[in-house]
């Protein structure tokens, strides 16, 4: 990957994209996710538990691989498995499979949410373009 500003710039634009995105699809889509896993309510409240535990997990892990590896190239990694699980969720169809999704999301979602990257002037540099 090239590393100029801009594609930086529109790299982490659709990073926070798909963090939004992942953040929300749970809440108002669980009445029609209960209706194509054929499940109830309270099976799907597995998803938030476990996408807490997730997140926690997530979170522990990403700070690790960050201390020792390049920022960018770890959010690279992760932006592409966060946008094949978003696209997942609608076609699964069994409830436990759907959970696993969400710690999936979850765990990535932890991962791009404490971008440590590794280039502490790209902040300084590509900020102010932003604006």
């Amino acid at each position: 990957m090239d590393n100029s500003p801009k594609r930086w710039i529109i790299f982490y634009f659709s990073l926070s994209l798909y963090v939004g995105l992942s953040t929300a699809i749970f809440g108002p889509a669980l009445i029609k996710l209960v209706e194509q896993t054929g499940s109830t309510l309270r099976e799907l409240s597995y998803l938030f538990s476990g996408g807490a535990f997730a997140y926690v997990v997530g979170s522990w892990l990403a700070g690790r691989l960050f201390d020792r590896y390049p920022g960018h190239r770890l959010l690279s990694i992760a932006l592409p498995l966060l946008g094949a699980c978003l696209v997942s969720v609608p076609l699964i169809a069994n409830p436990w499979i759907l959970v696993s999704v969400a710690m999936w999301l979850s765990d990535l979602l932890s991962a791009c949410r404490i971008t440590g990257t590794s280039k502490p002037s790209f902040t300084a540099t590509a900020m102010p373009m932003c604006m």
